[in-house]
């Protein structure tokens, strides 16, 4: 603690030990990187898998789960119906189409992942599936 002109300054908790705050981290981050990524049309589709991979596999380490591999394959693939509507806006070259559309399909990864990991990673995921679509509804994607 300092005090300056009379005033008492204590440190403001940055919420780095809170695992929600982590998790939001993770997944504003690997929205961020889908933004760079998106612009590179060459490499776009296999970066922005393995970017969403990288994130999901950082959200299960925080809540000490090990994933078995495919299992982040699993739920995106089960996400396809989705994901394969928005994936094809990503074939359009334009940047002002792809950029929201990989960092709006990453964040609601992020989104998903988070809640099917507290979830117990169920195998059945047609509750997300169905979310995944209203939301994309929504913003109409």
């Amino acid at each position: 603690m300092a005090e300056y002109n009379g005033v008492t300054l204590e440190p403001l908790m940055d919420g780095s030990q809170d695992r929600d705050y982590q998790v939001e981290q993770f997944i504003f981050w690997g929205a961020g990187r889908a933004a760079a990524l998106a612009l590179s049309p060459k490499f776009s589709s296999v970066a922005l898998c393995a970017n969403a991979t990288y994130m999901v596999t950082r959200i299960a380490h925080l809540y000490e789960v090990e994933l078995q591999s495919g299992a982040v394959v699993g739920l995106v693939g089960g996400l396809s119906t989705a994901v394969g509507t928005a994936a094809i806006s990503l074939l359009v070259p334009l940047k002002a189409v792809r950029v929201p559309v990989a960092v709006g399909l990453t964040y609601a990864i992020g989104k998903i992942a988070h809640i099917w990991i507290q979830d117990g990673m169920p195998s059945d995921i047609e509750r997300y599936n169905q979310w995944l679509l209203n939301s994309l509804k929504a913003v109409k994607l």
